[in-house]
């Protein structure tokens, strides 16, 4: 909007310009027109005068409501422009989130085979175990079984 006043002070200018050329276009009329009384000449020249002062407030007027609604059109691009970065805030949260799962999704995989194959060394573990179990269980009944013995002589 630093261009506003620029812009307002060409238009008044114009007008100006604008008034200028209408008075001398007027004053060399007169020249013309020797019948008119001078009184009647001014009254003329003060409606046609009166006619562009009119024109130019409606003209400057307009200008305004024009420079109000683009200082509208500029504060709202400025809070969709803000809109748009929060948004791509979010999406790079969202996007790091997805990363974060599938991360979490690979890892609950590998720990997923990891079980398995903690399991099924568990169960060998367990046989290793029982079978550990049935050889001392075997060696404690033969020494059983030799202690109970009388030795031969």
């Amino acid at each position: 909007m630093s261009r506003q006043p620029e812009v307002l002070v060409l238009v008044l200018g114009a007008l100006v310009v604008l008034l200028l050329v209408v008075v001398l276009v007027l004053w060399f009329r007169r020249g013309g027109r020797v019948a008119e009384s001078e009184e009647a000449l001014r009254a003329h020249l003060q409606d046609d005068l009166a006619a562009w002062v009119l024109e130019g407030r409606r003209l400057f007027t307009t200008w305004e409501e024009r420079l109000e609604g683009l200082a509208e059109l500029k504060s709202r691009l400025g809070g969709l422009a803000e809109e748009a970065d929060r948004l791509r805030i979010e999406v790079s949260h969202v996007q790091e989130m997805r990363a974060q799962i599938a991360q979490l999704n690979t890892d609950h995989a590998r720990l997923a085979e990891d079980h398995a194959r903690l399991a099924e060394e568990h169960q060998r573990c367990e046989r290793e175990h029982a079978e550990y179990r049935e050889l001392l269980a075997r060696i404690a009944s033969l020494a059983h079984e030799a202690t109970a013995k009388p030795l031969d002589p």
